[in-house]
């Protein structure tokens, strides 16, 4: 029964993939998901930074993709981009990368971004609403997210 329990039954390439320590999935692209409900789920702040902060300090949430699009660089070429663009054309940076070449800041300290050199842009991902079940939903995402083409 333990062994059972414990145990599953692999494929022959699975098996061979996890002994050459290969990777199972992969992909030339990144992809971003783009949050367009008004209501959209919001992650706190980390416990430690709750704990130190002063009781009247009302913003407890930490900052998405949404954010950091408003908060894009004041310079000509940001002016008229739209959040699809700036998702896929540009990356969020952290730690040590913020040092790397052509890094801007963000305003309001919310980070800094990096346009993407290698590959691809980013493939954009999002809540597709149906236009019959849940008309309001549809019509928002169109407005939020200007699509080229529906399928």
């Amino acid at each position: 029964m333990n062994a059972y329990s414990k145990n599953r039954e692999v494929s022959a390439q699975e098996a061979v993939a996890r002994t050459c320590s290969l990777k199972l999935k992969s992909s030339s692209r990144s992809v971003i998901f783009l949050p367009t409900d008004d209501n959209a789920v919001k992650m706190s702040l980390p416990m430690k930074y709750l704990q130190t902060m002063d009781d009247d300090v009302e913003n407890v949430w930490m900052t998405g993709f949404p954010d950091k699009y408003k908060a894009r660089p004041n310079r000509p070429e940001f002016e008229n981009m739209r959040m699809t663009e700036f998702a896929s054309e540009y990356r969020i940076v952290y730690g040590r990368q913020k040092k790397g070449k052509l890094v801007l800041p963000l305003q309001q300290n919310m980070g800094h971004i990096q346009k993407r050199t290698r590959g691809k842009p980013a493939v954009i991902r999002f809540a597709r609403f149906s236009q019959q079940k849940n008309p309001e939903k549809f019509y928002g995402t169109l407005l939020k997210l200007p699509i080229t083409s529906q399928r």
